[in-house]
C-alpha cells in the first residue's frame, strides 16, 4: 500500500538538518528578551574574533599562522597575502569564503582564479573535505555543486559561494567579498575591468526597514583580498603588493600585507625538510627563491636587459627534444615558423665551474616581422650550463640550434667563446641521439630579408 501524505513537519521530524527539522513554536517576548541579547552578542563576538567561530563552532584547527591571516582578512578592506608553496592557501581560502557565508547571512562570496578548474579545487577538495570531516560544516550547507561547468556552495542562510575564471565570461557576477586565487596569474586587464567591478553592498533584509535606510555608518561595502605566492617583479601583481605595504606603512588600517616562507610549513609539519630537497633539486635558483623562499625574481637596479622588457604572454612555448623522448623526424615541442621569420641563438659562454652567478646562458629568439615595420621579438627558450667545458658546451649548442630551426647563432667570442666557436667549425657526434651535427661556419653577410640565400649558414 501507498503511504499516506505526511505534512513537512512530521516528514522531517527524524532528520538531522536542524534546517529542516520541526521547530517548537517560540513565543515573540521571549525571543526579543535575553535570548535575543545572547544571540546578538555571540554574533558580534564571533564576528570580531573570527578565528574563535572556526575552532570554537565549526571545529576546525588553525595554526598561528593562520590565526593571524584570518585576523588580517577580517580587519581589512584590502589585504595581500605572499606566501610560498604548500603553505595551506587554497584551504584558508575555503574556510574564510566559508565563515563569511555563515556569520553575515546573504553574503556574496567570489573566488577568482587563473582557470575555473584551478579555483574549482577549493571547492571540490578543500570545501568537501570541511563538510565530510566537521558536522556543523554539513549542517551550514545545503547544496555543493562541483563540475567542470561549475563550482559553487550555497548555504542554509541564503549565503553563496561561487568560483569564475579570470577571463570575459566571468562579467554579470556580483559579489560582497572577492578572494583573488594566485592573483599574480590573473591578467591585470580582468581583475581591473571585469573582477574588481563585481562588488557591491551587502543588503541584508534589516536595512529596508525604514529606521536603518540612511544609516551611512551600517553600510557594508565590499571587500577585496589577494592570496598568491610569489612570481616575477615584472608583472603587475608586484606594483599592487608595494602599494599596499606602503599604506600599511603610513598607518592605513584599512590595508594589511603578510609573507610566508616555507619554514611555515616545515615548523607545522605540512612538508618536511627531505621533502623540500627533493623537490627543488632539479629547479633553477629563482624557481626557488619565488616558489618556496617567497622571493620575488627581477634583474638588479644596474641591469641592461629589463625583464618587462619580455613579456610572459607566449601561447606556445619552445622547448628541445629530451632524450627520453626522442624523435628523429620531428621535434614535438616545435613551434611552428611564421613567413620571413628569423631564429637566433645567443650563445653568453662561460666556464668557470667555482664562480656561483657564471653559467653560460643559451637563448633562443624569435624575429616575425611585424606588419607596419621591423620585427616582434619573442624570448621562446633560455637554458644554463654551469661548469661545463667547451667541448660539451658546443654539442649542447648544436643540439638546441637544430631542434630549434635556427638560422643564426650569435657567439660571445670573448675568452673561451672563441675555443667554442673552434670546436662548433668540426662536425659533432650525439651519441644519445644516434646522429652528426654539422660543422658550423660565420656567416659573412646577415641579410636583412630570410629570403636573401646569399649567406653561408652551416
Amino acid at each position: 500500500m501507498a503511504k499516506g501524505f505526511q505534512s513537512d513537519a512530521r516528514k522531517n521530524s527524524n532528520t538531522g538538518d536542524v534546517f529542516e527539522k520541526r521547530k517548537d513554536m517560540v513565543r515573540h517576548d521571549v525571543l526579543e528578551g535575553e535570548r535575543k541579547e545572547r544571540m546578538k552578542r555571540w554574533i558580534t563576538f564571533w564576528r570580531r574574533n573570527p578565528h574563535r567561530f572556526i575552532e570554537d563552532y565549526l571545529g576546525v584547527r588553525l595554526y598561528p599562522y593562520q590565526v593571524l591571516m584570518i585576523w588580517m582578512l577580517q580587519k581589512s578592506d584590502l589585504a595581500y597575502i605572499v606566501a610560498s608553496r604548500a603553505s595551506a592557501k587554497s584551504w584558508l581560502i575555503a574556510v574564510w569564503s566559508l565563515t563569511l557565508g555563515i556569520l553575515y547571512p546573504g553574503m556574496k562570496v567570489v573566488i577568482c582564479a587563473k582557470t575555473l578548474k584551478q579555483g574549482g579545487i577549493i571547492i571540490s577538495e578543500k570545501m568537501n573535505m570541511l563538510r565530510n570531516s566537521h558536522p556543523n560544516v554539513a549542517r551550514e550547507i545545503k547544496k555543493l555543486v562541483s563540475n567542470n561547468n561549475e563550482y559553487q556552495v550555497i548555504l542554509h542562510n541564503g549565503s553563496s559561494i561561487i568560483v569564475v575564471p579570470s577571463s570575459e565570461s566571468a562579467r554579470g557576477n556580483r559579489a560582497n567579498y572577492i578572494i583573488v586565487e594566485e592573483s599574480r596569474l590573473v591578467p591585470r586587464e580582468i581583475l581591473e575591468f571585469v573582477i574588481t567591478p563585481f562588488l557591491e553592498v551587502r543588503s541584508p533584509p534589516y536595512k529596508t526597514k525604514p529606521e536603518y535606510l540612511n544609516k551611512k555608518e551600517l553600510m557594508e561595502e565590499g571587500v577585496i583580498s589577494y592570496i598568491t605566492s610569489a612570481g616575477y617583479k615584472a608583472e603587475y601583481w608586484y606594483d599592487y603588493v608595494k602599494s599596499c605595504i606602503l599604506q600599511v606603512a603610513k598607518g592605513d588600517k584599512t590595508y594589511s600585507f603578510i609573507a610566508l616562507d616555507y619554514l611555515i610549513s616545515v615548523f607545522h609539519n605540512i612538508k618536511t625538510v627531505s621533502m623540500i630537497k627533493k623537490e627543488t633539486e632539479r629547479m633553477d635558483r629563482s624557481g626557488v627563491q619565488m616558489e618556496y623562499l617567497n622571493i620575488p625574481s627581477g634583474e638588479s637596479g644596474e641591469s641592461f636587459v629589463q625583464a618587462k622588457m619580455f613579456k610572459r604572454n607566449l601561447k606556445k612555448a619552445f622547448y628541445p627534444q629530451r632524450i627520453s623522448t626522442y624523435n628523429p623526424k620531428k621535434n614535438p615541442y616545435d613551434v611552428d615558423r611564421t613567413t620571413g621569420e628569423i631564429r637566433l641563438l645567443s650563445v653568453d659562454v662561460a666556464v668557470r665551474a667555482n664562480q656561483i652567478n657564471d653559467n653560460t646562458i643559451v637563448s633562443c629568439i624569435r624575429l616575425i616581422p611585424n606588419i607596419k615595420k621591423g620585427y616582434l621579438r619573442q624570448l621562446s627558450y633560455i637554458e644554463s650550463f654551469k661548469g661545463v667545458n667547451t667541448v660539451v658546451q658546443a654539442k649542447r649548442v648544436k643540439e638546441i640550434y637544430h631542434d630549434f630551426n635556427g638560422d643564426y647563432i650569435v657567439l660571445d667570442f670573448r675568452n673561451a667563446g672563441a675555443s667554442l666557436f673552434d670546436i662548433m667549425t668540426q662536425i659533432t657526434p650525439s651519441e644519445e641521439r644516434g646522429i652528426e651535427l654539422p660543422a658550423m661556419t660565420i656567416a659573412y653577410d646577415f641579410p636583412e630579408f630570410i629570403d636573401d640565400k646569399s649567406f653561408i649558414r652551416n
